[in-house]
């Protein structure tokens, strides 16, 4: 049964995407994280590369529609890894590969953090098809030093990013409050999205209309610093749109959570080069020595350090999503962390924190969607949406690790990926 859907698939899309063509996805069952639930043995109608309508199944067929059945299958919004890092050259790993790693996991968005100058031309070229690759977003990084964004520079800089259409720019270390501050009000006024490492605090963050802040460890020292208005500061974050990105698989490796059988053996290991595997241990190995040979108790201090802090993120990032903080999730791009792949191993992270299947599925679609201010275009499964979505062979509601049973990719309308 399997071979024969392929073989349809193959048959159908090898020649034409949706934009060409009608077709329904019969017999399937709808996760739509519009609603927590799932909608069973639905036909999905799609029509260039749009969702048209979503029924209840129908043992007949519909004449002007291309058949795909979609019997025993569960129907998705594709994934969206929130704080990616595309390949530079340092490692045996293309973009090519990457991106194909992140299609086959079920990834249709990437959120590049730190773009360079090829990426406006690269991202054009996904969009137009030349490049099979998930959708991509790209920010351009501020630079770390006042002198370099005086009012010339500032002026340049903006110029740059509104002319290349850089989706956001990213802070990431460096300017002087004043000059922060300065910045901040030419991108406001430039109607230009600011996100990244958090800004002194997550309060000055808020205050500097920032619209995310990557990495635990803000939130970290905002829930320490004033634990009794915490959740005033989570109202405060919502009430402004700003979300959070804790990338903890990152925080859990570099803090020498794992042991290296344990990396090896992380989601996606298996499949990828093994050039690139060596690399990567050899790498880590490398970071871990240098805080052994300095000394030991340096290795254990950081080992103590972060397992403790992880468990108290935990309770932090569960209040954060019971009061609807715009959370997202990415695992970062560290050793071990396979493109695509990882985000298994960062949604099982959020399992262990207590965060249901559901909402790890919504924070990794619709929460995304909602930090572009996109929603009424993707990351759910509705009528007029975008035919961005993943079928899956089990249903990850039931077991979030049945994400990993990615049957085909589809973005607007275009099978990216399947299944052999």
């Amino acid at each position: 049964m399997m071979k024969k859907i392929t073989s349809i698939l193959l048959a159908l899309f090898s020649t034409a995407s949706f934009a060409q063509n009608t077709f329904v996805i019969s017999d399937v069952h709808v996760i739509p994280i519009s609603t927590n639930t799932v909608l069973e043995h639905q036909d999905v109608y799609l029509k260039n590369g749009i969702i048209e309508k979503i029924e209840a199944h129908k043992t007949s067929a519909t004449p002007g529609y291309k058949l795909i059945k979609g019997e025993g299958k569960y129907m998705m919004p594709g994934l969206a890894d929130m704080h990616v890092h595309l390949p530079d050259g340092s490692e045996p790993l293309t973009k090519q590969q990457a991106y194909d790693y992140y299609l086959q996991s079920g990834v249709t968005v990437l959120r590049s953090m730190r773009g360079e100058n090829f990426h406006p031309a690269h991202r054009d070229s996904i969009a137009k098809g030349w490049i099979n690759a998930p959708k991509l977003y790209i920010s351009s990084p501020l630079p770390e030093i006042d002198s370099l964004l005086n009012k010339k520079r500032l002026k340049a800089f903006i110029a740059d990013v509104k002319s290349n259409k850089y989706d956001f720019v990213k802070y990431i270390n460096g300017l002087s409050e004043v000059k922060m501050a300065e910045v901040a009000k030419a991108l406001k006024s430039n109607k230009i999205v600011i996100a990244g490492h958090v800004y002194k605090d997550v309060r000055k963050s808020i205050k500097l209309r920032f619209r995310s802040i990557e990495h635990l460890s803000p939130m970290m020292d905002a829930f320490n610093e004033d634990t009794a208005k915490f959740d005033k500061l989570l109202l405060e974050m919502k009430a402004t749109n700003v979300s959070f990105c804790p990338t903890e698989s990152f925080s859990q490796i570099i803090g020498f959570q794992f042991s290296i059988d344990e990396n090896m053996n992380r989601n996606g290991m298996n499949i990828i080069d093994t050039s690139l595997a060596n690399t990567w241990k050899r790498g880590y190995i490398g970071y871990m020595g240098r805080f052994k040979k300095s000394a030991t108790p340096m290795y254990l201090k950081q080992n103590r350090a972060a397992r403790l802090e992880i468990e108290a993120f935990h309770p932090i990032l569960r209040r954060m999503v019971n009061a609807n903080v715009n959370v997202l999730l990415s695992p970062d791009n560290c050793w071990f962390n396979v493109p695509g792949y990882a985000m298994l191993e960062e949604m099982k992270l959020y399992k262990i924190a207590g965060i249901s299947n559901y909402n790890i599925l919504k924070i990794s679609t619709l929460n995304a969607a909602n930090f572009f201010n996109e929603s009424k275009n993707w990351g759910t499964i509705e009528a007029g949406k975008d035919a961005t979505l993943i079928l899956l062979d089990k249903n990850p509601m039931d077991n979030i690790e049945n994400i990993s049973s990615v049957n085909s990719t589809m973005i607007k309308g275009k099978l990216m990926w399947e299944k052999k």
